[in-house]
């Protein structure tokens, strides 16, 4: 029965795209004169990438074109106004143009026309998915559409494609140039229980009679927003309509052209999506109770030798390697995006295993150099980070920490939850090398954080930035004093200058640089000529910060933390400051960089809370290891042998 009522339907479709190319007037079109043709766009909202995929129809355009899995941003993605204001704008609803899809059409002469919008919609009809997408009010089919260029969209949004309708048998299809586009703009409460949140996107151009007889192996769809074969994004439908027309995509679109690729449908990154959405939540929950209880476990440790003044030496040796277990684990973590498979045989033994061995390898740094450990840790932590990047950035894309392609947040690149990893992980080896080499080496990370096919992070490069002024600044009066005013101007000038420096290099290669356009590119041409709309981008990115702290209140505690670890670094109370002391004095300097950093780190980014919580790991690691490490006149005394 769905069958016959899909049939009926695509057939009154062809039906009223006939009338389109045979239409006889025209009306004037913009300077530049769109290609003639006819654009099906058919919104099926609430269906599975299984469901829409077994109708014989969507199969044959899946074979004719392509399949797509399409990813939706996770903060609007079950809210269906923003979900179609999304769609029919290219762009993130908190900085869309409305209805920029349809109103671009319209300029350029093109008919936008409803074929079938259900009464039963819960939406005012103010806000009604037909009038977000753009298309005018009362527009309709029922009489000849003007010109050779259309656009028909066809709404479904109560579900399921078994509650679809049958409309009236049209005539034989269309010959003419088509575009068939087969989206659904959100979940279903079902897709939801069961984790299956992205949803299907198909896409075939070609000539209408023959693109929904196709046979043959469907293939899969992909766009420079996601870089990744099978993947697209919710904001590609409308530069994609746009394409088809051949309008120039407007700036103020974040999304890019869908193409069809050589690869197969998309079947086996549906199978990944499903595997991480059911282990991401208990893997979080044991991933972050692991560092919770490490964290308690060494704050009462720490309280126990402040007290007493020692620790059997068993028990601050394995406080020490709990420690370097907590350091090492973010590298598996962000290695688990290069697993075949996202479940527990998969997972859980690759993070515990991975995480044992590099703590313990770090171990046999500690014969030569006290912190020798946290060096080698950071040198494998960064070479990891490059040289991913280099290959194409593929463990970025689903690690099981969070931040996966699926989220629709990051589609490429290093995701904000691993920017406190490549912080410490650069600031662990910088400060091993002359305080002029390091900052230089922290400002070259930035770029390469920064650049496009790289890192594509600019939160991160900004981050970098903040770091080496910061590094280089320390450099330029070796023995700090907090009180000295003069210092910290010193500092804020020279830090804000790279900072400006290294960020308009990083715009430029973005902005004028070869390849696709990212989320940099979009900044500056938004912001070019106005401070305005540069402002009303960055209001709205610490937005997004500050309102999920008070989604996820439990944000506030490794915020909070991070000034306290600052308070305890600075002052040095109980072992923490003897021990501090008693080692390499840019220990505490990288400490208090490492802070700060993060907290720059929280304002560059629009997640700024996954982007700056993780370095509180990193912090209490790297004041907890020295006080354990001098709790025994044993050790004390061998370091003060190797001082000697």
């Amino acid at each position: 029965m769905a069958r016959r009522a899909l049939s009926g339907g695509l057939a009154a479709l062809f039906a009223v795209s006939s009338l389109a190319l045979l239409g006889k007037g025209e009306r004037a079109l913009a300077a530049t004169s769109p290609l003639p043709g006819v654009a099906i766009l058919v919104i099926e909202d609430h269906a599975s990438f299984q469901e829409v995929m077994a109708v014989p129809e969507f199969r044959s355009l899946a074979s004719a074109g392509g399949a797509g899995l399409m990813a939706t941003n996770q903060s609007y993605r079950n809210d269906m106004r923003d979900a179609y204001l999304a769609l029919g704008a290219g762009a993130d609803p908190g900085t869309a143009s409305a209805q920029l899809m349809g109103r671009t059409l319209l300029r350029y002469g093109i008919s936008v026309c409803l074929i079938d919008f259900p009464s039963e919609t819960p939406f005012p009809a103010a806000t009604s998915p037909a009038l977000l997408l753009g298309v005018p009010p009362a527009a309709n089919c029922s009489t000849e559409p003007a010109g050779p260029s259309v656009l028909f969209i066809w709404i479904d949004v109560r579900g399921t494609l078994l509650a679809m309708r049958r409309p009236h048998q049209g005539p034989s299809p269309t010959s003419g140039r088509t575009l068939w586009m087969v989206v659904t703009p959100s979940p279903s409460a079902e897709m939801n229980r069961v984790g299956d949140e992205v949803t299907p996107l198909i896409m075939a151009e070609g000539q209408g009679n023959e693109l929904l007889n196709a046979t043959g192996p469907m293939h899969g769809l992909t766009s420079d927003t996601t870089r990744h074969v099978g993947l697209v994004s919710n904001v590609d439908v409308a530069p994609t309509v746009l394409d088809f027309f051949g309008i120039p995509v407007p700036s103020r679109m974040d999304g890019s052209v869908i193409h069809r690729t050589n690869g197969p449908a998309p079947f086996a990154l549906y199978r990944l999506e499903r595997e991480h959405r059911r282990i991401r939540v208990p893997i979080q929950l044991a991933e972050v109770g692991f560092l919770a209880l490490a964290a308690i476990v060494g704050t009462v440790a720490l309280l126990v030798l402040a007290r007493r003044g020692s620790l059997p030496p068993r028990a601050l040796s394995g406080l020490r390697f709990l420690v370097l277990c907590c350091v090492a684990l973010p590298i598996p973590l962000l290695a688990s995006g290069l697993l075949p498979h996202l479940t527990y045989v998969y997972v859980v033994p690759f993070l515990v295993l991975i995480t044992l061995a590099l703590a313990m390898l770090s171990l046999r740094f500690r014969r030569a150099d006290t912190l020798g450990p946290f060096s080698f840790l950071g040198a494998v932590g960064l070479a990891f980070i490059v040289v991913d990047a280099v290959a194409g950035g593929r463990a970025f894309r689903t690690p099981v920490f969070g931040g996966v392609m699926f989220d629709g947040v990051r589609y490429y690149g290093l995701g904000n939850a691993f920017i406190p990893t490549l912080l410490a992980s650069t600031l662990l080896v910088a400060w091993r090398l002359e305080r002029f080499a390091g900052a230089l080496m922290l400002f070259a990370v930035g770029l390469f954080a920064g650049f496009p096919h790289l890192l594509a992070d600019i939160g991160a490069s900004v981050t970098l930035f903040a770091t080496a002024g910061m590094w280089w600044a320390i450099s330029l009066r070796p023995r700090w004093d907090r009180r000295d005013w003069r210092a910290w101007a010193r500092a804020i000038l020279v830090t804000g200058c790279i900072v400006v420096v290294g960020l308009g290099i990083v715009l430029a290669v973005n902005r004028y640089g070869p390849g696709a356009p990212t989320h940099a590119t979009h900044f500056v041409e938004r912001a070019q000529g106005s401070l305005g709309s540069a402002l009303s981008e960055i209001r709205h990115r610490l937005g997004v910060g500050f309102s999920q702290l008070n989604r996820y209140p439990t944000g506030y505690l490794p915020m909070l933390g991070l000034p306290l670890i600052l308070w305890l670094v600075l002052e040095g109370p109980g072992p923490i400051g003897p021990a501090l002391r008693r080692l390499d004095e840019r220990w505490r300097d990288l400490l208090v960089i490492l802070i700060l950093a993060s907290l720059v780190a929280y304002v560059a980014n629009d997640t700024g809370v996954a982007a700056a919580a993780p370095a509180f790991l990193y912090a209490f690691a790297g004041f907890a290891y020295p006080a354990f490490l001098l709790g025994a006149p044993k050790e004390q005394a061998a370091l003060a042998r190797n001082q000697a």
